[in-house]
């Protein structure tokens, strides 16, 4: 018996705006990974020195996992906190 293959990604949100994503990769059903979202270059640049003035040292962020099957697509929002 052969599992499927499913195709997920990941992207970190805050305010609806776009801070990263993960690669796109293929999870076994029934299995778990880890997907790692990168932040983008200007994200990189710019959010360390925005903490530091706004003098924050969290961020909460919304983590957005979509994993795609044959039958539909299924969206996970998670709450995640970037810190300094």
């Amino acid at each position: 018996m052969t599992r499927e293959r499913l195709p997920a990604r990941s992207l970190l949100r805050v305010s609806g705006e776009r801070l990263g994503a993960s690669k796109r990769v293929r999870i076994g059903a029934g299995a778990s990974r880890t997907l790692v979202a990168r932040l983008d270059r200007a994200v990189r640049r710019n959010l360390l020195a925005a903490m530091r003035q706004a003098k924050v040292q969290r961020l909460s962020t919304t983590a957005v996992t979509k994993i795609a099957a044959a039958n539909g697509t299924r969206t996970l929002r998670v709450k995640v906190q970037l810190r300094r």
